[in-house]
Order: structure tokens, then C-alpha cells, then sequence
């Protein structure tokens, strides 16, 4: 991870969003910072305080509680909001949160205890921001790789087990398979040589599928006909495979980020 980009990415939504007191931005944002152990300027925890927004004001202050950089901070933005009353309205879990963990200094805990029903909340232990939970990582798993090395070993396993009197097909079915084998793409480095690897197989399946069908077209009898069949059906299903992580592979190459100069 880029983490100089990330965090360039994540100050421009927090300044575009903040104004508008878009909580779900903001929230997002700050919890990408909060996980990546990124930590904004002054600034930034200024205009999120501002904006009153609870879910990244809790975020924001958690943050300021782990920045080991600024020593002082001026939270008057937000203390006249730290009011029993305020536990009343929207505002709530941003008041609770603030006080029971302590995040600014001078604030008494009476705003809470002075509450019948929050007073016993916290009187149980009971908090609701878990600044140690993180995001687990989404796996990026190459579905249709698994399904084209799955696909070509049924080709190769049923060409080997039945009857198929043409050597030639055999040996190009093994060709194939070599080629789209999984563990020789998880060795390549770059997409350019994935696109290229798969283009060309792209061409092999569409060769052998005609070669196949011709075959099958001059021979009378269902039975020596039925494994070239077969085989034409599974090419035709690796094909359609092979054509859809193509596809994958042509929008990865031309995806945009996101460049925070860029309005």
C-alpha cells in the first residue's frame, strides 16, 4: 500500500466532504487513516470536529488520542456539546463515547452519571467504539483462474481416461493444459504477460475447437463421435472462461485512480 497516496486520497474526501457534513464520507476516510496507522494534520482533526458529524468526530478523536506529534489542541469546537441534554438527540453516542473514554481532558463525568439510563450503561462497561477492531482484508481471489485450471483438467482427465483416436488433439489438449495451468500465472509479474498468455490460448481453444467439430462431422457413428463431443463442449466452456478473465483482466488495465489534483 502507497500510504503517501492513501493518505493524499483520504484528506481530499475528509475537505470535500466535511462542509457538507457528510458523516459517511468523513467516517470511511478516517477509518482507512485509523487502520493504515496514518495520522492527519491539525487541520484536518479541525475541520472533522467543525463539522459536528458523530461517527467521524468518535474516529477523529481517537486518532488525536494516538498522535504522538500534537501536543496541544483546541476541542471548545466541541466541548459546549458535551452536555447531559445533548444525550438525548442524535448526538448521543458521540457524548457517551467521548467521556467514557476520556478523550479530552476537563470534561467531568457527570454529563453521564447525571443520567439515569447512561449512568447505568456505564456503570456496566458498556461502550460501543472498538478502536481495535480493523478491517479484514478482502482476498483477491482469481475466480475465473481457478475455474480455467479446474476447466482444463477435466479436458485432460477425460482425454486421458476415454478412447480418442486422434494423437493430435491429444497432444494439443496437453499443450493447452500446460499453458493454463493456475501455478504459471500466479508466477507472472505483470498483467501484460497474464493478457498475452491468455490471448494466445485464447486462439489455441478456438483452433482446437474447429479442428474438433471437423473431426466429429465426418464420422457416422454416435459412439466414436461422442468423446469428440464432449471435447468440443468442454472447449467451447474453457473458451467462454478464458474470454470472461480476458475481459477482467482489460478493465484492470484501464482503471483510473483516483487523483486528488483531479475535481
Amino acid at each position: 500500500m502507497n500510504k503517501p497516496k492513501l493518505k493524499s486520497f483520504c484528506v481530499e474526501v475528509i475537505r470535500r466532504h466535511a462542509g457538507k457534513k457528510h458523516d459517511y464520507e468523513l467516517t470511511w476516510a478516517l477509518w482507512l487513516l485509523n487502520d493504515f496507522n496514518i495520522q492527519p494534520n491539525k487541520e484536518i482533526f479541525e475541520i472533522v470536529l467543525e463539522s459536528k458529524c458523530c461517527c467521524a468526530c468518535i474516529i477523529a478523536l481517537d486518532l488525536l488520542n494516538k498522535n504522538k506529534r500534537i501536543k496541544t489542541f483546541d476541542y471548545s469546537s466541541l466541548i459546549d456539546d458535551l452536555t447531559t441534554e445533548n444525550l438525548n438527540n442524535r448526538n448521543w453516542l458521540l457524548v457517551y463515547e467521548t467521556i467514557y473514554k476520556d478523550w479530552i481532558s476537563g470534561v467531568s463525568s457527570s454529563v453521564i452519571t447525571e443520567h439515569f439510563y447512561f449512568n447505568l450503561i456505564k456503570s456496566k462497561n458498556i461502550h460501543f467504539y472498538d478502536s481495535s477492531k480493523n478491517l479484514a482484508p478482502l482476498k483477491n481471489e482469481r475466480s475465473n483462474f481457478k475455474q480455467i485450471d479446474r476447466k482444463i483438467n477435466q479436458l485432460l482427465n477425460y482425454v486421458t481416461k476415454n478412447k480418442i483416436t486422434n494423437g493430435a488433439i491429444k497432444s494439443e489438449v496437453q499443450k493447452l493444459a500446460n499453458s493454463l495451468e493456475l501455478t504459471s500465472f500466479t508466477q507472472m509479474t505483470t498483467r501484460k504477460k497474464v493478457q498475452d498468455k491468455l490471448v494466445d490460448s485464447d486462439l489455441k481453444i478456438k483452433e482446437l475447437i474447429k479442428r474438433v467439430s471437423s473431426i466429429q462431422s465426418n464420422m457416422k457413428k454416435f459412439e466414436k463421435r461422442k468423446p469428440y463431443f464432449v471435447i468440443e463442449k468442454r472447449l467451447e466452456e474453457l473458451k467462454h472462461l478464458t474470454l470472461k478473465e480476458i475481459e477482467a483482466e482489460v478493465r484492470e488495465n484501464n482503471a483510473l485512480l483516483f487523483d486528488p489534483k483531479y475535481d
